[in-house]
């Protein structure tokens, strides 16, 4: 299925939010003042976004590498303890907290979802929004996707081959619909064939492999105008190709 991407954009990273040094800062907290500033700017360059909000038209996805999982360890845990379900320990976590404050703070009524995959995080609220937009849920889907660090690169040997790889900068937005053209929406790009690849040997990788963020690569692609078929690989070394038609 082709996506129409509407709006592309990528968080500054830690220090340019003025939070690399708020280290009492919980991981939500730094999730929630990058969604905030990606939000602002996307409906401050699409105001028709507000209007879909209200109408319920506008879905969201918020999509955390990790987001779930002590949350879940404590509500297993209690539930074979106590045989006593908790499920109100899971607006506690990371992602549904984000989600929470988001979707209150900018008004969004319109189908939401929260979603944790580890590096392919932005794969799985792409692939999402696809399910919602067949079904009819909403016109177009606001995806929100915090991603796990690149630091971790630097003991690989992937990262000492290739020292291009750069750090994802932690938080990306994207606006997607089925329509090039939507109620004051117009198409910035166009995704198509995304596929999930082991990655191969030889002198491409050095040429094609620079990110380990998918929904920033695409930000990125998109700004620079750069059409083609792109790949990102992760530091668990599994491997994501896309063909973005800018």
């Amino acid at each position: 299925m082709k996506l129409s991407i509407y709006e592309a954009l990528w968080a500054e990273p830690d220090a340019g939010l003025g939070l690399a040094d708020k280290r009492e800062f919980r991981r939500a907290t730094k999730s929630i003042l990058k969604g905030v500033a990606l939000i602002q700017r996307a409906f401050e360059n699409n105001p028709v976004l507000r209007q879909m909000a209200e109408e319920r038209r506008l879905g969201f996805i918020v999509s955390s590498s990790v987001g779930e999982i002590e949350i879940t360890r404590d509500f297993l845990k209690d539930f074979a303890v106590n045989q006593t379900a908790r499920p109100f320990l899971f607006q506690l976590s990371s992602h549904n907290s984000t989600a929470g404050f988001l979707t209150q703070y900018f008004g969004l009524k319109g189908a939401t979802l929260t979603l944790s995959n580890s590096y392919q995080g932005t794969e799985a609220a792409i692939e999402s929004a696809t399910l919602l937009l067949s079904s009819k849920a909403c016109d177009a889907v606001m995806l929100f996707c915090v991603e796990q660090s690149i630091e971790e690169w630097v003991d690989l040997e992937m990262y000492k081959k290739h020292p291009q790889l750069k750090a994802s900068s932690g938080a990306n937005l994207l606006i997607v619909g089925q329509e090039d053209l939507l109620e004051g929406l117009s198409a910035k790009a166009t995704l198509s064939e995304l596929n999930y690849n082991e990655p191969s040997d030889g002198e491409a990788l050095a040429d094609t492999f620079y990110d380990s963020n998918v929904g920033e690569k695409i930000a990125r692609l998109i700004d620079e105008k750069k059409s083609g078929q792109h790949f990102v690989l992760r530091p668990d070394s599994t491997l994501t190709s896309f063909v973005l038609d800018v």
